[in-house]
């Protein structure tokens, strides 16, 4: 891959992220993640956090292949020469590649570490029996000092310590912590985290937060740094559309309209608006673009609120309307994203076949819709 992207750049090819690349550091990392739940079925006990932290990873290396092309860009530009810039460019490659292993480590300690909270502050019982968190060390031959004070530290699990101090906090930290009904420690030490591993996963699910470097150095500016997230959505939807291509295009689902069943179909056309829907709310796009594999159970789950003619009043496109006018109403289906914001997926109904088809998803329902 590498090769392919030295070339596309010294060809001038390369737009403001290469494909190629935040492909690669997207698969990685969400494989990191992937490897700790193992299951991302919707209805997991996992899967919203799952989706969260997928979401977050997501974005993550969007703004990190972001960061590369640009790097590879400016070096293109001090050296013309072929030869000298396919080394240099090289090295800029192995370097970042260098991260992306420290990234992985990481994002695969955080992980667990959401996992075990989940565990952890989950089970009424278990929480009677084991109130408290003992930080255990760390499994590294070469541990560091900033954990090293937090060996054998017992404290309650409603510690505000433990919203900011997990282990996966420091980058390849290899610490781990477990259950206990040991009695807790009356001092604490102070907090200790690296930069852009701030709070608790599981509870901001987040594994690489808004302090990373990726995400702070991003452009000049609010104006610039709008475009970076243009770009980076882009390169985040064309990566969804192939996923939702491998997995539920040209399937069919289900959905209730009250007690009424429904055929439900997925295609290519209409699953690219519906990764289209939400542009610009950032956390919002994320994070519904993370539960693509699972839209048929989800919509199967959603409770349908009600129903709007079709329209084509507002609209010029020759596709748009040819769309509308072969639908005779739109259904809505309230759900919640995995981080509890409520939602409406936007199904309409083929007027020939009676047939429903995914078209949308938005934070607020249209106007004037006809309850069921």
């Amino acid at each position: 891959m590498y090769e392919k992207v030295i070339r596309d750049v010294t060809e001038g090819k390369v737009g403001t992220i290469h494909p190629d690349v935040y492909q690669a550091y997207s698969d990685n990392l969400r494989k990191a993640v992937s490897s700790v739940f193992r299951s991302d079925d919707y209805g997991d006990k996992y899967f919203d956090l799952q989706a969260q932290l997928q979401s977050n990873v997501s974005r993550f290396a969007a703004y990190k292949a972001y960061h590369l092309t640009e790097q590879l860009k400016k070096q293109r530009e001090k050296w013309t020469d072929d030869d000298e810039y396919r080394k240099v460019a090289k090295a800029v490659l192995n370097t970042f590649n260098r991260y992306q292993a420290a990234e992985y480590n990481t994002a695969t300690a955080r992980a667990r570490t959401a996992k075990q909270w989940t565990d952890f502050t989950s089970a009424p019982i278990a929480n009677e029996l084991y109130p408290n968190l003992k930080w255990l060390p760390s499994r590294s031959a070469n541990p560091r000092e900033e954990h090293i004070v937090f060996y054998g530290l017992v404290l309650p699990k409603t510690d505000p310590f433990w919203q900011e101090n997990q282990p996966g906090n420091l980058w390849n930290c290899k610490c781990d912590w477990e259950e206990t009904d040991e009695p807790a420690a009356i001092e604490r030490p102070a907090t200790v985290c690296a930069r852009g591993l701030e709070g608790n996963p599981a509870e901001t699910g987040e594994i690489f937060t808004k302090e990373c470097t990726y995400f702070k150095q991003a452009g000049r500016n609010r104006r610039e740094r709008d475009e970076v997230e243009k770009v980076c959505e882009n390169s985040n939807k064309k990566t969804t559309l192939d996923m939702a291509a491998n997995s539920i295009a040209n399937k069919q689902g289900k959905c209730w309209i009250g007690a009424e069943e429904k055929v439900v179909e997925y295609n290519m056309k209409q699953l690219n608006h519906y990764v289209d829907s939400l542009f610009g709310n950032q956390k919002l796009f994320w994070l519904k673009n993370a539960i693509i594999e699972q839209l048929p159970k989800i919509v199967e789950s959603s409770e349908c609120v009600g129903r709007k003619e079709s329209d084509t009043t507002h609209n010029t496109a020759k596709k748009t309307l040819k769309l509308k006018n072969a639908t005779d109403y739109f259904y809505y289906f309230e759900t919640k994203l995995p981080n509890g914001e409520t939602v409406y997926i936007h199904l309409g109904r083929w007027r020939e076949t009676q047939i429903m088809y995914i078209y949308a998803i938005t934070k607020n329902l249209p106007e004037n819709i006809e309850t069921i």
